[in-house]
């Protein structure tokens, strides 16, 4: 299935580390388009932001659908290194606690490092899903295809933007 976003670009935008494996991501992408980003677009946006961008490079976005795309890189990006780091830590517990890899050995990781990090994820998480439903209900008349009191997102179980 096409996505907004790809594992190369979730990487650049979440992690400086030029070794590590964007596949990492690949089995979030479609789990958070499908719980966050088309609730916070609507779908009748998502489904046509989603088309314009199966045409990149060769058909450029509108300005107005960059603006919003550029948003959402970020916003996805977050959303999906969030959901897996968090799965991947829970399948890496183990009778030493969780393990932090490293090129030539692994050591435990404190829980608290790991916390860090996922509340770090997902702070950036919030700020721009919140940023974009912001954005899209400030300016819902540049985009006809969003449904204003349908924008909703919601951090724990993806419902917000109450209208």
């Amino acid at each position: 299935m096409p996505s907004l976003i790809t594992s190369l670009e979730i990487k650049a935008i979440i992690t400086p580390i030029a070794a590590f494996d964007p596949s990492f991501f690949d089995t979030s992408i479609e789990y958070i388009e499908d719980s966050i980003i088309s609730g916070i677009l609507t779908t009748a946006y998502y489904n046509d932001l989603l088309a314009k961008v199966a045409l990149l490079p060769g058909t450029p976005l509108s300005a107005s659908d960059q603006l919003v795309y550029n948003i959402v890189l970020k916003a996805e990006a977050y959303a999906v290194g969030y959901e897996s780091y968090q799965k991947d830590l829970e399948s890496k517990a183990n009778n030493q606690g969780i393990m932090t890899n490293h090129t030539q050995f692994s050591k435990s990781a404190a829980s608290i490092a790991a916390t860090r990090i996922l509340k770090t994820l997902k702070d950036r998480e919030y700020f721009y899903c919140y940023k974009l439903g912001e954005f899209l209900i400030a300016n819902f008349a540049n985009y006809p295809l969003v449904v204003v009191d349908d924008v909703f997102y919601e951090p724990n179980f993806r419902r917000f933007f109450a209208l």
